[in-house]
């Protein structure tokens, strides 16, 4: 009984201290267009092939992209000794920049 005591206690200051992870990258100059895209990228342990995700913005361009990880993915990555993993990515895409002095918009 203690034993099992210890060992949920264990696994629950894991969970605790292991959380949600965010990650970030930006454009120094923010030129957003339109709303935040959201993509949930699984990932096998046995899968030779990186995931790879096709960006849905009209002029091909990125404004920031943040790969998340929640707590409900983090103890299923726990649960399944990491062979399976899932984070959350989501993009904006930019506006095509204007040239200063320039009189499109």
């Amino acid at each position: 009984m203690r034993a099992m005591r210890r060992l949920v206690l264990a696994g629950a200051t894991t969970l605790f201290l292991s959380g949600c992870a965010t990650h970030m990258v930006r454009t120094a100059i923010p030129n957003q267009e339109g709303e935040a895209r959201v993509v949930t990228s699984p990932a096998f342990a046995l899968d030779p092939t990186p995931k790879r995700h096709s960006a849905d913005c009209p002029t091909n361009l990125l404004q920031d992209v943040t790969v998340s990880k929640n707590a409900g993915q983090t103890l299923l990555s726990l649960l399944t000794l990491g062979l399976f993993d899932s984070v959350t990515i989501s993009y904006n895409c930019a506006n095509v920049p204007v040239d200063p002095g320039s009189t499109d918009e």
